[in-house]
């Protein structure tokens, strides 16, 4: 494919040099040597097969060229204060955009608070963060970019006066968005729409295609009741109202009758007895006000999606567990019981009226040991490879 190239250096050049290739020379402060923004002149097509068959996505189409301004400025490190990180730096493709390490580190390498989470069928979460603070993907953007720990970027204004200086931002926001002005708003905007075209929906659970083990992992999955929280085509609660089921042994967008739509869940968060006492309480309670709950709540966090789960660890807030085998023995045998524990995770009798009563003691699922080995399988089969590899949500700077 025909390829737009910038070259960028390290050293303050006197004037901008345009070829007939679109080459041009700028500094970089955040790089170490010779860099290159290696863009498709036809820009990539963002939108992806099925995309919009959700109904949280009716409708909605990617605009390539907001998408490709979106993907420079997630991989760009000036977006940080010191030039030093960018999005990108803890949101790592081949990882289902998470970074692999407990805690994240920010432009300082001071460790962040919590375990960075993977940035995939975003439109699809309902809330973000693992405190639910943000309800929109443009509000949730530059939260990051701000953060005093993680980019250090003080406003939205100083970006974009730092962007301004920068020229190839020149042509690329003036092809999402007609003209070359550079503010806090649009920034939001173009993150918001490569983040949002970060789906997955392509993994062997999805075209079907799995082995006898992850079919039967599959299956203590399902007597688990592990898709009370992680159910819907995104498993992770919150598209569990449209009529997905993970029982039905296949998934994509298209969707089926069935899910879990019979149970009162309150939303994608929980209490899953991590503690008996949280450090991290979670949730605020500002936000848990705004979303109704009464009496304030510790220990309350976003129920993650475990699409490309195989990738994503270490897990949890704080990243205490460090594998899937970790995982599923906290869910068997070692969810510590709490005041707010979610009901989902309380053993429970029904009566014989054919009531669910819930008792004050945590469920326990006595697995074999083949049964955790074979859920381990089922779960890495819904890794997603064509997210992991495709160049369109790859680094557009390349090291020459």
């Amino acid at each position: 494919m025909k390829k737009a190239t910038y070259f960028l250096f390290t050293a303050c050049l006197s004037g901008i040099i345009w070829t007939s290739c679109q080459r041009e020379s700028l500094p970089d402060p955040g790089a170490s040597g010779l860099m290159e923004l290696e863009l498709p002149v036809g820009v990539y097509d963002f939108n992806q097969p099925g995309y919009n068959n959700s109904s949280s996505l009716k409708g909605k189409v990617i605009n390539n060229d907001l998408a490709t301004l979106g993907r420079v400025l997630f991989y760009d490190k000036a977006l940080s204060v010191s030039h030093t990180i960018a999005c990108a730096s803890c949101h790592h493709q081949e990882r289902a955009f998470s970074d692999g390490l407990t805690l994240s580190r920010g432009f300082m390498g001071e460790e962040t608070a919590r375990n960075s989470m993977a940035i995939f069928n975003m439109p699809l979460n309902g809330t973000y963060f693992w405190d639910l603070r943000r309800d929109g993907l443009k509000e949730m953007v530059l939260d990051p970019v701000q953060h005093l720990v993680e980019m250090g970027t003080e406003s939205p204004q100083l970006l974009a006066a730092k962007l301004k200086e920068i020229p190839y931002y020149s042509e690329l926001f003036s092809r999402a968005f007609g003209s070359d002005d550079i503010n806090g708003d649009r920034i939001s905007l173009a993150l918001a729409e490569f983040i949002s075209a970060m789906m997955s929906n392509s993994s062997r659970f999805d075209n079907r295609t799995l082995t006898p083990q992850e079919e039967r992992g599959q299956t203590v999955f399902l007597n688990a009741q592990c898709g009370n929280c992680h159910g819907g085509r995104n498993f992770n609660n919150m598209s569990i109202f449209e009529g997905f089921a993970v029982g039905n042994r296949g998934g994509g967008w298209g969707g089926s009758n069935g899910g879990n739509t019979n149970l009162n869940i309150a939303g994608d968060f929980a209490n899953i007895g991590l503690d008996y006492s949280y450090s991290d309480p979670g949730m605020t309670p500002e936000k848990q006000n705004e979303i109704g709950i009464a009496e304030v709540e510790q220990g309350l966090f976003k129920i993650p999606s475990l699409r490309n789960v195989a990738l994503t660890g270490p897990y949890m807030h704080d990243g205490r567990f460090k594998t899937l085998m970790d995982v599923i023995n906290h869910y068997d045998h070692g969810v510590k019981m709490h005041t707010n524990l979610d009901r989902r995770l309380l053993e429970s009798v029904v009566l014989p009226n054919g009531t669910i009563e819930f008792v004050d003691k945590p469920r326990r699922l006595n697995l074999s040991q083949f049964d955790k080995e074979d859920l381990v399988a089922f779960l890495t089969a819904l890794t997603d490879e064509t997210l992991t590899t495709h160049p369109r949500f790859s680094n557009p700077f390349q090291t020459k």
